[in-house]
């Protein structure tokens, strides 16, 4: 069963890069915005693993940090993970082509955001190693 309310709506940002029928997923009175479009409003930063870890087995996340609240004092910022199969696909979201799971933290300065993200990249690096060690054992973590 179709919803004929969405059906139809399209993203209205001029220049959409999914072209002009592309599908709004994010609905605002007069502003309709596909994913990609939606996302790129918004204040962003794509965080991907250094080159020097894309041979491992256990492959590290890519990251969006999200700025979501700014002021003198401090900044939040959530953070969502690039997830190739995702489980609960209530809390995932669509942003170039690639899925992501939504806000699996929230921190008060991009500084903190930075080591956390690097933190887990040296978890997948160090759960390689042991994967290495005990021959494939930890595959699938």
């Amino acid at each position: 069963m179709t919803n004929d309310f969405t059906v139809g709506l399209v993203c209205t940002k001029e220049n959409c890069e999914g072209g002009p029928n592309t599908p709004a997923q994010y609905f605002g009175g007069d502003e309709n915005r596909c994913s990609d479009c939606y996302w790129d409003e918004l204040e962003i930063e794509v965080v991907t693993p250094p080159m020097e870890v894309a041979h491992l087995e256990i492959k590290p996340s890519t990251y969006i940090l999200q700025s979501v609240w700014k002021d003198e004092e401090k900044e939040v910022f959530y953070i969502h993970r690039q997830e190739e199969e995702p489980n609960d696909t209530d809390k995932v979201f669509k942003y170039k082509g690639k899925t992501y799971l939504y806000k699996i933290a929230k921190i008060t300065s991009k500084e903190s955001a930075m080591k956390a993200i690097h933190s887990w990249w040296r978890g997948c690096i160090s759960l390689n190693d042991l994967n290495k060690k005990e021959k494939g054992r930890y595959e699938y973590i």
